[in-house]
């Protein structure tokens, strides 16, 4: 490795924290980095990312749990529900508060670190609520009944919906199975094969306490045992897919600065026909998206996104660290910053 691969490395990995705490900034996301280990912002900005739910038409798959008996208002919101999931309405303001207020990967205390349903087994809740949302408000009123659901890029499965209840009804057993029963070419992608069943079945107070102890329990169905299908929790309780998407993000930062560090690389040749000659590159967050900023000259290579073939791990980087949506945000902010 070449000193100026060195060098950029070390600062395009300080870019991305800064691009990370940026965007902690911009969404207004609780940060308090009272844990020192966990005190990462990319981290931080990755948990908020992940668990958001990108407004794209989905196809609604209901669970043999539906139809069920609802009291009427819960009815009417449910139908409401499945019509914004299906247009591609936003449905983020029904979503828990943690997704931005209380729930923070550096949080002294782990259950507040992360939305541990949902880093478990990979399901979302939505408050079911027909109260209309006050202007300027983020989060819809909040309800006595919730949504559990299985979203994927193009589809969304109803699991079912259930009373808010006590704590434990997160960790409820019976949520789990109902995706065995109606998603099972889904779980078998989980599937831990030659492992044999334990003789004691987990209850949902046990699950929860798993949970927060940063303790991952193996999921068993008809003789089968199966690896929970959100990748379950770290040590810390903070969702054990975000540390391995981190991970690979912070790979492809460092491949990012190679490539600007070779002298007969596509940025260098840019940079000699437009008669550039400075070289203080660095990772930004522009209105347009990321780009390697040569500071000097104010020249910005964009990265390409995964819709382009070829372009790998770096399209990977814009596409996970800084999403379609996140970046209309992202133009939006600057353009009221500009505008004041």
């Amino acid at each position: 490795m070449t000193k100026r691969e060195r060098q950029l490395i070390s600062s395009f990995s300080e870019d991305l924290r800064d691009v990370a705490r940026d965007l902690c900034e911009i969404f207004s996301l609780k940060f308090s980095e009272e844990v020192a280990n966990l005190s990462d912002p990319l981290l931080r900005w990755m948990d908020f990312a992940t668990r958001y739910i990108d407004p794209r038409p989905r196809t609604v798959i209901a669970s043999s749990a539906f139809p069920k008996r609802l009291p009427d208002d819960i009815g009417r919101a449910l139908n409401q529900m499945m019509e914004k999931l299906a247009s591609g309405g936003d449905v983020n303001a029904y979503q828990s508060r943690g997704l931005t207020e209380s729930n923070d990967v550096s949080a002294s205390k782990r259950q507040f670190r992360t939305d541990l349903l949902w880093a478990d087994w990979g399901v979302h809740h939505l408050h079911l609520s027909t109260e209309p949302m006050s202007s300027g408000a983020r989060y819809s009123a909040r309800s006595d009944w919730l949504l559990f659901c299985l979203i994927l890029r193009n589809e969304v499965g109803l699991i079912d919906v259930r009373p808010h209840g006590k704590a434990e009804a997160f960790s409820e057993p019976e949520i789990i199975r109902q995706m065995f029963k109606d998603w099972p070419a889904y779980m078998e992608q989980y599937e831990l094969k030659g492992l044999l069943p334990s003789k004691h079945s987990l209850d949902a107070h046990t699950i929860q306490a798993l949970r927060r102890g940063g303790v991952n329990g193996s999921l068993e169905y008809k003789g089968k045992v199966y690896m929970p299908p959100g990748g379950g929790v770290t040590a810390a309780s903070t969702p054990t897919r975000l540390s391995l998407l981190c991970d690979r993000i912070v790979i492809y930062v460092r491949e990012l600065a190679r490539l600007a560090a070779d002298p007969a690389g596509q940025l260098e040749q840019h940079l000699l026909s437009s008669g550039i000659q400075s070289r203080d590159f660095h990772l930004s967050l522009t209105p347009m998206g990321l780009a390697v900023l040569e500071r000097e000259s104010g020249y910005a290579f964009y990265l390409p996104r995964g819709d382009r073939s070829g372009d790998g791990g770096i399209a990977e980087l814009h596409d996970r660290l800084l999403p379609t949506w996140a970046e209309k945000a992202v133009a939006q902010q600057r353009a009221q910053s500009e505008s004041r």
